[in-house]
């Protein structure tokens, strides 16, 4: 969208393309895009080949595949591709939020990815489109995991509204405390679920008095 158009001039850039940046008013029916869309168009066969060579290849939405790259970079991919083709936000419910849409393939990498690197495990769901599949994570420390690592080191190579909404929900992270949930042990052993507490509500039970709390 037009909102976005600097990260097309970064883009071009770094490319070092000296054409111009196309706006459409009414969107670009090829993109799926309404209103005001900007839109970068060039012609590079190494460029062109070497997307392929990385899973990139026409059709992309149907048959896009997780690229072969060097660990050091894979952080900044994925932060990319969250950018384009997933989501992060602190809803209106007060919730940390982020979520992925790709290719089964793609996603079962990405799954892969999370797992190995930062250790968290996400749930892929089926979409309604067959080729497909999703991931939505509302986990307040997972999801503020996710977002540290890919915006790590990132130089000025992010779009300016999502990194906002990053800075945003880091500081909302940093300055609102965790609720902590009590659990009571019942007679017959087994623990019991009590309700959610902050600073403001009452103390919790010794454990000497039977009480375990988990953070």
């Amino acid at each position: 969208t037009e909102s976005d158009i600097q990260m097309l001039v970064k883009l071009a850039r770094y490319i070092r393309f000296e054409g111009p940046i196309h706006i459409y008013k009414n969107g670009v029916k090829s993109f799926y895009a309404k209103g005001k869309t900007c839109v970068l168009c060039f012609c590079n066969t190494r460029l062109s080949k070497a997307l392929k060579r990385h899973g990139c290849h026409p059709d992309k939405t149907h048959v896009l595949r997780f690229p072969e790259i060097d660990s050091s970079v894979i952080s900044h991919f994925m932060r990319g591709f969250i950018e384009g083709d997933g989501h992060f936000c602190y809803t209106a419910k007060n919730k940390f939020n982020i979520g992925l849409l790709g290719t089964h393939e793609f996603m079962q990498r990405t799954k892969l990815v999370f797992k190995t690197t930062l250790g968290i495990d996400i749930n892929l769901i089926s979409t309604p489109y067959k080729w497909m599949s999703r991931f939505c994570k509302g986990k307040r420390l997972e999801v503020m995991r996710i977002l540290d690592w890919i915006y790590k080191d990132c130089e000025d190579m992010y779009l300016e509204r999502k990194y906002k909404e990053y800075l945003r929900m880091k500081q909302i992270h940093a300055t609102k405390p965790l609720k902590r949930i009590e659990w009571t042990i019942r007679r017959d052993g087994r623990p019991r679920k009590g309700t959610p507490f902050g600073p403001r509500k009452s103390k919790i039970m010794e454990p000497s008095k039977g009480c375990i709390s988990r953070g």
